[in-house]
Formats: structure tokens, sequence, C-alpha cells
């Protein structure tokens, strides 16, 4: 089989692959990120039929098919960006907007120039040529890649704020952050491989391999949506608030906060976060806060962690729970995953939970 025979197997794939999920996360109900991530697969995998419309020679007995307005390329990543910030802040119809101007503007123009007679619209693309190159080789790239660092940094920055209030680092943002390094990878790769196009270098093999690389990403993308996780949102005002000056504390509400989650296991709960422990104690987040942050001299996260490590010690230790699996006793002792489990344990104790349950048996 020829090299574009595989190409074009490999585009057919990934266009039925996301526009079938795509539309799915579309039409589900009530569930706005995943309607928001429909969108972006729908946008990520609409430049197949562009590179399908080519390699199959359809613009040779019909021109005016380049100009199609189904490449969406200046949309795709704002779409990616919207996404995550509405999983992980609240965003309201004027950011959504502001965030797609750019890729509306492109398609209107696209929309308009396919309409035009093509003995119009190819003189005029032929004319700017070097206009249209300078956008889609190099103005994109960079265009798409600012907004994935600039997405790094704000998943860094809710990872962060996150700790203040959430009892578990998030598997979600960790997640998050992994997709969003192999997109600045796989548009690192366009980048780079665009300059062998446009001097005839590779250029089939260029394209297999991005068409590869981008049925894979639509992949694994969709196990995230499908599995449709949620976050717990952050809230600036609630943040500031949490980093303003100390009120006037006691040693005692610290202790009786400390008792309460002891006494009544409320580190169990996986859940966990600062607005639940509010309403059980009746601190306000804020006291809870800088409770934890200057008797214990660190954040909830790591002040509800140190409960779930004793108690995960102590099932190590009992012979009721010698059947446990190591993971089994994360669970039940409130993390909600076994690779943050090791990674909290191991911080705390110096050794991975392996290593401590073997020397617990054979202490000498």
């Amino acid at each position: 089989m020829k090299i574009e025979s595989v190409s074009q197997v490999i585009e057919i794939i990934g266009l039925a692959q996301g526009l079938i999920i795509g539309g799915y996360f579309i039409l589900k109900k009530n569930n706005r990120n995943i309607n928001i991530l429909g969108f972006f697969l729908l946008s990520y995998c609409a430049p197949f039929i562009s590179y399908f419309i080519r390699e199959t020679g359809m613009l040779k007995t019909n021109p005016s098919l380049f100009f199609l307005p189904v490449g969406f390329y200046f949309m795709s990543i704002p779409l990616y960006f919207l996404y995550v910030e509405n999983l992980i802040y609240k965003i309201d119809r004027s950011f959504v907007l502001k965030h797609l101007s750019v890729g509306i503007i492109e398609f209107l123009i696209f929309l308009v120039l396919f309409f035009i007679p093509v003995e119009y619209s190819l003189p005029l693309l032929y004319k700017y040529e070097w206009l249209y190159n300078a956008i889609y080789a190099s103005l994109l790239n960079f265009f798409c890649l600012s907004y994935l660092i600039y997405i790094l940094l704000r998943l860094k920055i809710y990872r962060k704020g996150s700790l203040k209030i959430n009892s578990n680092d998030t598997v979600n943002a960790s997640w998050l952050q992994k997709t969003t390094i192999l997109l600045v990878i796989l548009y690192s790769f366009q980048f780079i491989a665009s300059n062998f196009i446009m001097l005839d270098i590779y250029k089939e093999i260029i394209y297999i391999t991005d068409s590869i690389l981008a049925t894979v990403f639509i992949y694994w993308i969709s196990i995230f949506g499908i599995k449709n996780r949620s976050m717990l949102k952050l809230d600036s005002n609630i943040l500031k608030a949490l980093n303003q000056k100390n009120e006037e504390l006691e040693e005692s509400e610290y202790l009786k906060l400390k008792e309460l989650v002891q006494k009544e296991k409320l580190f169990k709960n996986t859940n966990l976060n600062i607005y639940i422990l509010s309403e059980v104690s009746g601190i306000s987040t804020r006291k809870i806060s800088q409770l934890i942050n200057y008797f214990y001299e660190n954040n909830f996260n790591s002040f509800i962690n140190s409960f779930r490590i004793n108690e995960a010690k102590e099932m190590i230790n009992s012979s009721n729970y010698e059947q446990y699996t190591i993971e089994a006793i994360a669970k039940e002792a409130g993390f909600n995953s076994k690779s943050s489990f090791n990674s909290y344990f191991k911080n705390h104790e110096g050794m991975t939970p392996k290593a401590y349950k073997r020397l617990s048996k054979f202490p000498n």
C-alpha cells in the first residue's frame, strides 16, 4: 500500500472518530464541560476534511473547495483553553466570545471566499500567497503554542490554589497537564514540519506522521471525556480571602479542629475540601486556612493527608488489614489514587508504603 493510501486511511479513521465522539459529547445534556470538549474535538479533526480533499485530487476539478471553511485552525486551541478554563474556574459568555473571536473571523473570511467565484478568489489568494504562508506556516503555530503555554501556567496556578482548599491533589489537573504537554509536542512538530513541507521535503512522511499523532490524540482526550470527570472550581475571591492578613488565632481552636477531623474520621472522605470542613466545624474557610497555615505551618491538603498517612500506617501495622493491598489501604485512608498515596507517604515517612509494610513485618 502506498504512503498516500495509508495517510488517507488514517485521516478517515481520525475524522470518523472525532466526528462521532465530538458529536456525542455535544449532544450530552446539562454538561457544559463535555459540550465544549465536543466542539474542540470537531474543530480539531475538521482539518482532516481539507487534507482528504487535497490528497484525493478534488481541488483540480473544484478549486473553490480550497476555501471550504472547515479548517477551524484558529478556533481549535482556544476551544481547548475554554474547556480547561471551564473545568477549573467559572467563565461567562463574553469570556468565551473574546477567545473565539480570531477563529470566528477566520471562518467568516473563508466562508466569503468559498462563495466568491473562483476567477476572483484564486487570483486574490495568489496575490497574497506570502501572507497566507506566513499566517498558516508560522503565526498559527505561534498562536497555538502561546495558548498552550498559558494553559500550563493556569494549571500550575490551579494546582497550587487547590492545595489550599482541597484534600486530594486532583488527578484531573495532572492529566490535563499531560494532555497540554502532548499538544505542545504536536504543534511543535507541525511548526518544524511546515518548513520541510514548504521545501517539498519528506512531505508524505510528515503528513502520515501528523495524521497518526492527531488520531492518537483524539483517542487520548476522548478517554477523559467519556469518564466525565469533574474538578473542583476555584473562586478567585475566596483564594484572595484565604491569603489576607491573619485574624487573632487561638491554638485551642486549632486543636478542636484537629480533634474533629480525627474523631469523626473526616479525612476518609476522598472529596473532603475546605468548604465541607467549614460546614461541619462551623468555622469560616478563611479562619480554617489561617489556623492550619499558622499552627500546622502548611496548607490544607498537607494537613488532611497527615491524618490519612497515620491512618494508613495503623492499618498496615494491624493484623485486621493484613489481606489489604496497598491500593485498598490508600482508598480506605481517604486517598483518591495509589500514586498520590505513594508520593505523600514517601515524603512523610522517607520510604514507600510497600517498604514500610515489609519493615513492619520484619522489623529486624
